[in-house]
């Protein structure tokens, strides 16, 4: 979700809140077998009749984001129709958005294998694996779904999460060790910067987006810096202009206008050396033509505020913020920032002890909150320069 740039790196996009945006694809139910001239045959019909009417109630749950009654109706489906493909694929989805991933991925392969050349059950099973850190796995399917579906409407999105797929695993974050107390090897990626702060103070202005089509959760981006403050590294200052702010938060309604449009939001970093100076960070509030899910856009910035403080790799572990996924509990909720969230920034700038307690108190008592977000940086360009980084 975010991408960071320096004076000797060029901005790379990277996956996360884009996977999201696929996780609400179109519900589509599987048409009536035809009647058979027989009383079986009009049984069998019958039978199809309540599996569809359950899958066409299901898919009308899931877009009002009611998963757990969309997961009765298609667990009722599928014990009238056990090989009902479209049943799988929902019920795969609507656990996906639950965040009980594995279970999701055992019905969208059985979704795939019954129906091979439907569209949505393969791109969920994509972000499915991805989300689980299984990224073999979901570069293969996003691959097979741009060579199946080239001309489907989320390939260029699909195209966006392939790249950076590849450079994740050439990158190796994924084998990192997650039993660590922080992730700071990742955190750092291929170039150390950080804010060069004696009073350990940044600015920050959040625009109002005005203009913006969609959700522009305010009081959420404001939350994420203080999520992210309660550490007990910075403290931020908001500030009404944005010539005045170290970071400046804005918001886009139109994916073409991130470097990648497989990300619900970026991080630019202008540095010189490895101090940053400034930052900017831009958050997406619609998907297509449909406007974001407040909770994800939340999430999204409170992964970008990560990128936006020097983190600007990404952690191996889903259970991070800072993984390049985003990924909701069992109850389709997004969780605050990790132990290992906290360390890592810790490590990066050692705290005063009296502030590093009282920040895990405030920690302790944190709500469940969005997160997510990536992206990452390559050799090139003039050293000694200030140039912005991108951070996805």
């Amino acid at each position: 979700m975010t991408v960071f740039q320096s004076s000797s790196f060029k901005c790379l996009n990277y996956l996360s809140t884009l996977c999201v945006s696929l996780l609400l694809m179109n519900c589509v139910a599987v048409a009536a077998e035809p009647l058979c001239n027989n009383s079986k045959g009009r049984y069998h019909l019958a039978t199809q009749c309540r599996a569809n009417a359950l899958t066409e109630h299901a898919c009308e749950l899931i877009n009002r984001q009611e998963y757990a009654g969309a997961v009765e109706h298609l667990e009722g489906a599928l014990l009238l129709k056990p090989d009902m493909a479209s049943a799988h694929a929902n019920l795969g989805l609507a656990l996906n958005r639950m965040g009980k991933v594995e279970e999701a991925i055992s019905h969208l392969r059985t979704a795939v294998r019954l129906a091979p050349r439907e569209a949505a059950p393969l791109l969920t099973l994509a972000n499915a694996y991805q989300r689980t850190g299984q990224l073999d796995a979901a570069l293969y399917a996003y691959a097979r779904f741009a060579l199946y579906f080239p001309n489907d409407k989320d390939i260029p999105v699909v195209r966006g999460l392939i790249a950076g797929l590849k450079k994740e695993l050439e990158r190796g974050t994924h084998a990192h060790d997650t039993a660590s107390t922080n992730y700071t090897e990742s955190a750092t990626g291929e170039k150390s910067l950080r804010w060069d702060r004696p009073s350990r103070q940044l600015k920050v202005h959040i625009s109002s987006g005005a203009d913006v089509r969609g959700p522009k959760p305010l009081t959420a981006v404001e939350n994420a810096f203080r999520r992210w403050e309660s550490i007990g590294c910075f403290t931020f200052v908001f500030v009404n202009e944005p010539g005045e702010a170290d970071i400046v938060c804005r918001w886009v309604d139109q994916a073409n206008l991130l470097a990648n449009p497989a990300e619900g939001g970026e991080a630019r970093l202008t540095f010189k050396g490895s101090i940053i100076s400034k930052a900017k960070l831009t958050l997406l509030t619609m998907r297509g033509d449909a406007p974001a899910d407040t909770n994800e856009v939340a999430a999204v910035a409170l992964h970008e505020v990560g990128h936006c403080l020097g983190i600007v790799g990404h952690s191996p572990s889903p259970s991070d913020v800072m993984y390049f996924a985003i990924n909701p509990d069992a109850k389709g909720a997004f969780t605050g920032l990790s132990s290992r969230d906290v360390e890592t920034l810790r490590k990066m700038y050692p705290v005063d002890p009296v502030l590093s307690a009282l920040g895990d108190s405030f920690q302790a008592e944190a709500e469940f909150l969005p997160v997510e977000t990536q992206r990452r940086v390559v050799p090139g360009g003039q050293r000694g320069t200030a140039l912005p980084i991108r951070l996805n």
